[in-house]
């Protein structure tokens, strides 16, 4: 720590109850790289609610779900009429709510079903956005001093010819329940799998975002963007195995796409009742694929929410599992074997990457029970993650400041994340990060240089 830092440090804890303040430094820090961003939920609600009626979508007035065609078991209304309706200003209130947490008050819905609720209505609006999404998050990251992002990112669909797959599944669950080894059986199906079509399809779909990517000018000279695939762990155990190959083999086929992660709530029933088979999935392709990396979701749980489980472990899982982050790692004071997970997360330079924002609305973490000091102590790297910022109706400054403000961050501190996000980003290019960590070094130099003249205390 240089003293400049000490002096920032204690400008800091001077006014650390002091928000407006703190907001105001903190909109001038760099921030480095965000490790955990769900593109999707990070897209800002209200212009993806008007993407929905650019695009001429339905919207379901029951429960505000979006879709091409009105279909059968709800009632209906067809967004460009809408509009010109005298109920409309009133309407999109209501749609913005089940599309974020406006206003939420928790009496009809756990904080964490609306969250996880709200992903399935605005899915079909995606698609129609997905470029100018990408601009927004662009355009959002550099307001908001973010020079790396790795987002969370589109996942494959079904296909038809790997139906063969469904009955190859049916044995696995029991299997990976009784811990039985697997390998046979998931190279049967690689096999099978492996086809010169499915590859095909895989590299088209690259070729598809870097030409998305490329035409939209999303990496320069201050900002890059890395996409990582992700799997949607509450579908039947087929379809994730077919997803997490295309998600691995587009690793391979890529410079774009840099890892792979598993999304869908932990505590939901499948998640749980599969996550060993998932994990023998990931140790299996792995060895396939050696040039992807794995990011992991694991230990977004509470302690109530863990006694329901037979294991609660499933942070020491996914570090057995080969991931090279983990995502929140709140439930880590629960799991049975906690020190030795985290001396393995030290020992292998595993980082935790922390999303306050999203643990206290989901979780209901507050600041004094969060475990982000027990990472800290035990030497296990920290980076910084925004999760989903658009439902959440957040940025990275607000984020920032509430290290700063509700849980005894220092300036240091959140320095070290910031260069760690480069550090432990998967970018494939290593002289590319070079230069991003000595660019934004330099950056904070310059941040330093300034402090001393305009925020003594």
């Amino acid at each position: 720590m240089n003293s400049t830092e000490a002096k920032i440090n204690t400008w800091i804890e001077v006014h650390r109850s002091d928000e407006n303040l703190l907001h105001a430094l903190v909109k001038r820090m760099p921030k480095g790289g965000d490790l955990h961003h769900h593109f999707d939920g990070s897209l800002l609600t209200e212009n993806l609610m008007n993407s929905a009626v650019e695009q001429g979508l339905w919207i379901s007035t029951e429960d505000y779900t979006v879709s091409k065609t009105a279909k059968q078991g709800k009632e209906w209304e067809y967004l460009p009429d809408l509009v010109q309706d005298e109920i409309w200003e009133n309407f999109q209130k209501d749609w913005l709510r089940a599309w974020s947490i406006e206003d939420f008050d928790g009496e009809e819905t756990a904080s964490d079903e609306h969250f996880f609720g709200i992903f399935p209505k605005f899915f079909d609006a995606i698609p129609g956005y997905t470029e100018a999404g990408l601009l927004e998050t662009k355009a959002r990251c550099l307001s908001e001093n973010i020079c790396y992002l790795e987002t969370h990112f589109e996942n494959f669909p079904h296909r038809a010819e790997n139906d063969f797959l469904e009955e190859l599944a049916k044995p696995w669950i029991s299997a990976a329940i009784w811990d039985v080894n697997l390998n046979k059986e998931f190279e049967a199906a690689f096999k099978k799998l492996h086809t010169k079509s499915n590859q095909k399809f895989a590299e088209a779909t690259c070729r598809r975002m870097e030409e998305v990517h490329q035409r939209l000018r999303l990496d320069d000279e201050t900002f890059t963007l890395r996409y990582l695939m992700y799997v949607l762990r509450l579908l039947p155990s087929h379809l994730v195995f077919e997803q997490m190959y295309f998600a691995f083999l587009a690793c391979e086929k890529s410079e774009l796409v840099v890892g792979i992660n598993l999304v869908g709530a932990e505590n939901h029933p499948i998640t749980q009742s599969e996550k060993t088979l998932h994990f023998k999935m990931i140790s299996f392709f792995r060895k396939k694929f050696r040039t992807a990396s794995v990011a992991l979701h694991a230990g977004e749980l509470t302690k109530e929410k863990t006694e329901n489980f037979m294991y609660p472990h499933t942070i020491s899982q996914s570090v057995q599992a080969g991931a090279k982050r983990i995502g929140h790692g709140v439930a880590i004071f629960w799991e049975w074997d906690e020190e030795d997970t985290l001396n393995r997360m030290r020992e292998k330079e595993i980082p935790l990457e922390l999303n306050f924002g999203s643990n206290e609305f989901i979780l209901g973490i507050k600041p004094e029970e969060h475990p982000w000091r027990r990472y800290q102590k035990a030497g296990v790297p920290l980076v910084f993650g925004s999760d989903d910022l658009g439902i959440l109706r957040s940025d990275r400054n607000r984020e920032v400041t509430r290290f700063f403000s509700r849980y005894g961050g220092n300036y240091s501190e959140f320095k070290a994340m910031a260069l760690n996000g480069i550090l432990y980003s998967f970018l494939k290019d290593q002289d590319h990060k070079n230069r991003m960590m000595n660019r934004l070094k330099e950056d904070f130099d310059t941040f330093e240089k300034t402090f001393e003249d305009e925020c003594q205390p």
